[in-house]
């Protein structure tokens, strides 16, 4: 296969603003269908209809195909004017929408592979090139030319990646996760276990980090004060730093969830089931053409 440079298999792609937002987006003039990726659809907000015929969406090879279930029918804003078009909801690769030929019809669409553009309605675009989406400014302070680093480019390079890891270096935000959504659930606490051990006190030099501590986490929603006849065996230690750790009591830890007593298959049975032989003989490649060609030569 012969080596291909970047820029002349270079696809015709520009960004459509959909809702505000820039969608990467394939000019296919191979494509009968006009479609959006499903995650897209979802960080737009758009309102997304179920199919009553589903539509069997066939590719380029023979046997792959898969079914449209889901369309939709929204706004697309290029170069400040508005066409309102109808978008299959396809989870396809690489491209945010992919734009085919019913919309190129209807609009009037030319795509020039010389120059590397494409025309709306006499509206020419051009698409930008493969890799720039992002562009480094010229003498910026962070950005520095690699294999030419010294000692003195230090306190620049530590500049630089405060800056862009500026939401990791900061701590863990005082606030819970965001939710996710559960699918099912495993019953593993046995509530009406009583449990029966010595209470646990915090050190006296530990007190006041622990106090802070606790507002902390009760602020921030992660421990909720409650009056309970038994909670977890908290134990309060402190580190190598001399810093409060709070942890759990392994010994106690699970005492209240309920054992999975399923016994184990009988290995006796499966090995009398299976293993009938005693003794297995190897064949190989060589073997089988040897006992076909037995098998010719007596019949």
């Amino acid at each position: 296969r012969p080596q291909i440079r970047m820029k002349d298999k270079q696809c015709l792609t520009i960004f459509i603003d959909v809702n505000s937002i820039e969608a990467w987006t394939l000019w296919d003039s191979g494509s009968t269908t006009t479609s959006i990726m499903p995650m897209l659809a979802q960080i737009v907000n758009v309102e997304v209809s179920k199919l009553i015929d589903l539509h069997t969406l066939q590719l380029g090879t023979i046997r792959s195909r898969s079914q449209v279930k889901y369309g939709t029918t929204m706004d697309l804003k290029i170069k400040g004017h508005k066409y309102t078009t109808y978008l299959d909801v396809v989870n396809f690769d690489c491209y945010n929408m992919i734009i085919g030929t019913l919309f190129m019809h209807k609009h009037s669409v030319k795509l020039d592979f010389n120059k590397l553009t494409v025309t709306v309605d006499t509206m020419g675009i051009i698409p930008p090139a493969i890799g720039s989406q992002r562009t480094i400014p010229k003498n910026n302070p962070l950005e520095l030319p690699s294999g030419k680093l010294k000692e003195k480019d230090i306190p620049c390079l530590h500049e630089r990646w405060f800056k862009e890891c500026g939401d990791m270096m900061q701590g863990m935000p005082d606030q819970l996760p965001p939710f996710h959504e559960m699918n099912h659930e495993i019953h593993l606490i046995d509530e009406n276990r009583q449990h029966n051990y010595h209470l646990l006190q915090c050190p006296h030099l530990l007190r006041d980090e622990f106090h802070v501590k606790l507002n902390r986490y009760v602020n921030a929603k992660w421990w909720e004060p409650k009056s309970v006849s038994q909670a977890a065996p908290l134990m309060c230690i402190p580190k190598k730093d001399g810093r409060l750790q709070t942890v759990t009591d392994c010994c106690l830890r699970n005492d209240n969830t309920m054992k999975d007593v399923t016994p184990l298959l009988d290995q006796e049975m499966i090995q009398e089931d299976v293993a009938s032989v005693m003794v297995h003989q190897k064949g190989t490649t060589r073997m089988a053409l040897w006992l076909v060609n037995t098998r010719r030569i007596t019949s």
